[in-house]
């Protein structure tokens, strides 16, 4: 009896975890997100662009943010973005930080967005994972569980265009045979696997 009341408590204990484990996946993702942010632009001469905005919609009418944009000085491309409580910065909003490749291209991008009457976790968490073959753009998100949600292609192969978008309900039903989705996803990860940390 005593194993079966510990069984059905560990049970419990495991649920209750389980539950409190995105929470903190996706705290500690976004906080890794804030934190490549200070070290991509701490590497390099960077220039910032600020402007300040109001939420719409009833839920988010009494919120404004202040939007702060980091480019690299060199190439001009957009290395992070920060939107932070316009009255209390210490509440970020929104965090993306990119990680370019060596032709300035983007190769990872980390977001996490917060909604402001929510705080206690990210609402949504994305990692995108790109790769440029031929003339082809292509990149596969996944959040920060490790779920792939949403994989687009577009560019040309063999001059003709291509355009792919298949998001989370569709996942399951991609044409892997084809041509063109093998051009355009070959090269990426189906799992995010080590790139779940944002680095």
């Amino acid at each position: 009896m005593k194993r079966l009341i510990w069984l059905v408590v560990g049970l419990v204990c495991a649920t209750a975890l389980q539950a409190e484990t995105q929470a903190e996946r996706w705290n500690r993702f976004a906080d890794q997100v804030y934190q490549l942010h200070l070290k991509i632009i701490t590497a390099q001469p960077t220039r910032s662009e600020e402007s300040t905005h109001a939420y719409e919609g009833d839920m988010a009418k009494n919120y404004t943010y202040r939007e702060t944009q980091f480019f690299s000085v060199g190439s001009n491309k957009l290395l992070s973005k920060l939107r932070v409580d316009q009255s209390d910065p210490s509440k970020r909003y929104y965090l993306e930080a990119n990680v370019l490749d060596s032709q300035g291209r983007v190769a990872r991008d980390y977001i996490a967005l917060y909604l402001p009457w929510a705080m206690s976790q990210p609402a949504r968490t994305f990692i995108s994972l790109h790769a440029y073959p031929g003339e082809l753009h292509a990149f596969r998100q996944f959040n920060a569980t490790g779920q792939r949600i949403l994989e687009i292609c577009e560019g040309r192969l063999q001059g003709k265009k291509v355009m792919l978008l298949f998001e989370e309900a569709d996942l399951d039903k991609t044409p892997e045979a084809s041509e063109a989705y093998r051009a355009c996803f070959g090269g990426l990860p189906v799992q995010v696997g080590e790139f779940l940390n944002s680095q």
